[in-house]
C-alpha cells in the first residue's frame, strides 16, 4: 500500500452531502471504472479496479473510498464519483469514522 498522498490529507468534509447527481451515495459500494484516476490525476493502478470499495464520504463530486468489499484492506483515497459504478446502493445505514456500514 502507499503512503498517504497530499491528496488524500486536502479532502475536507465542510460541505457534506449524501448523495451526487449521478447517484453515488455514502455506504454506497463501488467499482473503479477502467482509466480513471484519483482526485490527484494519479491513475488508478489495476489491483483498485479488481476490487470494490465503500463510498465513506463525499463532498461534491468527490468520494472517499474505505474499505473493500471483504473488510481486508481499506484506501482512504479521494476519487471523482464519474469514475465510480454502484455495484450495490446503500440502504438506510449509519457510516462509522473507519468507514464500515451498520445497519440502523
Amino acid at each position: 500500500m502507499k503512503s498517504e498522498s497530499s491528496a488524500q490529507r486536502r479532502f475536507t468534509f465542510g460541505r457534506r452531502i449524501t448523495e451526487t447527481t449521478n447517484g453515488v451515495k455514502i455506504g454506497d459500494l463501488v467499482s473503479i471504472q477502467k482509466n480513471a484516476s484519483f482526485w490527484n490525476g494519479e491513475a488508478v493502478d489495476r489491483w483498485y479496479r479488481h476490487s470494490r470499495w465503500y463510498v465513506t464520504a463525499l463532498e461534491g463530486n468527490k468520494a472517499m473510498l474505505g474499505k473493500d468489499e471483504t473488510g481486508k484492506y481499506k484506501i482512504r483515497l479521494p476519487i471523482s464519483t464519474n469514475f465510480l459504478e454502484v455495484v450495490k446502493s446503500a440502504d438506510v445505514q449509519t457510516i462509522s469514522t473507519e468507514g464500515e456500514t451498520q445497519n440502523g
